[in-house]
C-alpha cells in the first residue's frame, strides 16, 4: 500500500514538473494546424468537483493549447488571438473522469476530433494521464491537419 501511493506521488511530481516545464517552454509558443494556429493557454485552475483535460502538443517545444471540461463538456483554444469555445457533439469508447476516448467539438467553423488512449500503466489519484492522442481539425471548407498530442485528465475534489 505504501509503495502503491510512493508511486502514485512520485508520478504526479514527474506530471506536474512536465506540466510546469511545458508552459514554462511555450510561453509565446504557437500550434500551427493548417491554416489555424492555436496559441499557448495560460495555467487553468479547476473549480470543486470539475475535471479537466489538458493537453499539450508533442514535440521538441511542448506547447499547453487545449483544455476541455466535462461538465458542461466544452473545449477551449486561442485561435489566432482569440479565443474559442467548442461544444461537444459526439463521442464513444472509454470514459475516464468525464472523458472519453474519441469526443468531437465543433463551433461551427472549425471541428475538433480528440483521440486519446489514457495510460493504464501509470494510474493517479483524480485523473489520469495521456499515453499518447491526436487532435484532427478541420476547418469550414473541410481541411484537415492532425496535431499529435499528449495530457492529463484532473480533478478537484
Amino acid at each position: 500500500m505504501a509503495s502503491s501511493l510512493i508511486r502514485t506521488v512520485a508520478i504526479i511530481a514527474a506530471t506536474l514538473a512536465f506540466c510546469a516545464a511545458a508552459h514554462a517552454q511555450s510561453v509565446g509558443d504557437r500550434v500551427e494546424a493548417g491554416g489555424i494556429t492555436f496559441e499557448a493557454l495560460p495555467p487553468q485552475e479547476l473549480q470543486a468537483g470539475e475535471c479537466g483535460l489538458f493537453l499539450w502538443s508533442k514535440g521538441t517545444r511542448p506547447v499547453f493549447f487545449l483544455v476541455a471540461y466535462d461538465a458542461p463538456a466544452i473545449v477551449y483554444v486561442r485561435d489566432n488571438g482569440r479565443p474559442r469555445r467548442f461544444n461537444r457533439s459526439r463521442f464513444g469508447g472509454e470514459l475516464v473522469s468525464g472523458f472519453f476516448e474519441r469526443q468531437t467539438f465543433v463551433d461551427g467553423d472549425i471541428t475538433l476530433q480528440l483521440e486519446i488512449e489514457f495510460d493504464e500503466q501509470r494510474q493517479i489519484a483524480d485523473g489520469a494521464l495521456i499515453k499518447q492522442g491526436v487532435v484532427r481539425v478541420t476547418d469550414k471548407k473541410g481541411w484537415r491537419s492532425i496535431v499529435p498530442v499528449t495530457g492529463i485528465v484532473g480533478c478537484k475534489t
